[in-house]
C-alpha cells in the first residue's frame, strides 16, 4: 500500500515538472493566454511559481530588474533535492 502512495506522489512530482517545463516553453511563443488550455496550465503552475517569484523579488537579483524568471529552476531544484528524497523515505 505504501509503495502505491510513493509511486503516486513521485508521478505527481513528474507531472508538475512537465507542466512547469511546458509553461516555460510556451512563454517564449506568441500564444494567446486566453486559450483554455494555456489558462489551465497557468492556473495549475502559478501557485508553485508565484511564492518563489515573490521571494526572488526581495533579493538583490529580483530588485535589479533581472529579465530571467528563475522561479521554475528553483521549483525544480526544491522538488528534486527536497521533495523526492522525502517521498522515497516513505
Amino acid at each position: 500500500m505504501l509503495s502505491v502512495v510513493r509511486t503516486a506522489l513521485l508521478l505527481l512530482v513528474e507531472v508538475i515538472e512537465v507542466l512547469i517545463l511546458v509553461r516555460c516553453l510556451i512563454s517564449w511563443l506568441p500564444i494567446n493566454r486566453e486559450n483554455k488550455l494555456i489558462s489551465f496550465l497557468y492556473q495549475i503552475t502559478e501557485p508553485l511559481l508565484a511564492p518563489v517569484r515573490k521571494l526572488l523579488n526581495k533579493t538583490p537579483l529580483g530588485r535589479g530588474g533581472f529579465m530571467l524568471d528563475l522561479s521554475p529552476i528553483i521549483v525544480f531544484f526544491v522538488l528534486q533535492v527536497l521533495i523526492v528524497p522525502l517521498i522515497r523515505l516513505l
